[in-house]
């Protein structure tokens, strides 16, 4: 089963409006094992009244606690996949982009033939501005165009733009309607030049999830001290992957390499 997994909040909404037909998949505590369960369903096939209290909510499949209605649980293997991976496009990213293309190179090695079965990659490069590199690749068309991506030459960088810009590529061609997988897996250092407050990690985290897109987030440290407000920011998009479901993985250059390769395979895993 492809798993997308979102909060109860996707669910705050009149599902005629923003979210009816979305496919979602909710967290819940497994048995005994002390695991996690995530499983699909598809909020037009929940009746009723959609609520925005959580306590109005309750529902077990298979041993596992979720909140919601559940009528039925689908699997979407059939549906298209997109996936855009987002590089951060700073100065500050020169030499970190080499593992940046390394990890996300071994996340499209990591996805099985069913994976890569009507799986569309798109590719886009972002600081103050974002630019489509290249859409709508097959996952050996993206492993090839990985190997061309300019060396980022912008001085700021607007992750918040970037974000944005990349959940919009990501519904581009896969309507949420239709169900379907979008994720996106944004390639940074975490650096961003504009205040990035709360209220704008929960705008970014409403949007991916009123459009059906789970959030990854692949970070390199490079072993600099951060001062506390940018530690703060980075916390922020770490948010924002948790609050979509997402991985968030941090990668500290020094004394510990393999980190995103890693976070890589568990982004493919979770597919």
């Amino acid at each position: 089963m492809f798993l997308l997994l979102f909060f109860l909040s996707a669910f705050a909404n009149d599902p005629s409006v923003q979210n009816h037909n979305m496919h979602v998949v909710y967290h819940a505590d497994a048995n005994q094992s002390g695991a996690d369960v995530d499983f699909l369903l598809d909020i037009s096939e929940i009746t009723g009244a959609v609520s925005a209290v959580e306590t109005d909510f309750a529902a077990s499949f298979q041993n596992a606690q979720a909140k919601s209605t559940v009528t039925s649980v689908k699997d979407i293997s059939g549906k298209k996949k997109t996936t855009v991976l987002a590089f951060d496009d700073s100065i500050s990213m020169r030499k970190g982009r080499p593992l940046m293309i390394a990890a996300a190179k071994k996340y499209i090695h990591s996805l099985t033939t069913a994976q890569k079965k009507d799986h569309t990659i798109d590719i886009v490069l972002g600081a103050m501005e974002t630019k489509v590199f290249a859409s709508n690749l097959s996952p050996e068309e993206a492993l090839h165009k990985l190997n061309f991506l300019p060396k980022p030459t912008q001085k700021n960088t607007a992750l918040r733009d970037l974000l944005t810009d990349a959940i919009e590529e990501a519904t581009t061609g896969n309507d949420p309607k239709n169900g379907g997988m979008r994720q996106v897996i944004l390639f940074s250092d975490g650096e961003e030049e504009s205040s990035f407050t709360v209220s704008d990690a929960d705008m970014l985290i409403g949007k991916a999830r009123s459009e059906g897109v789970q959030i990854h987030f692949l970070f390199i440290n490079r072993n600099r001290e951060k001062k506390p407000e940018a530690i703060a920011k980075i916390k922020r998009f770490q948010s924002i992957a948790d609050g979509t479901g997402g991985i968030d993985v941090i990668e500290n250059v020094v004394g510990g390499k393999g980190a995103l390769d890693k976070g890589a395979e568990r982004i493919a895993y979770k597919i």
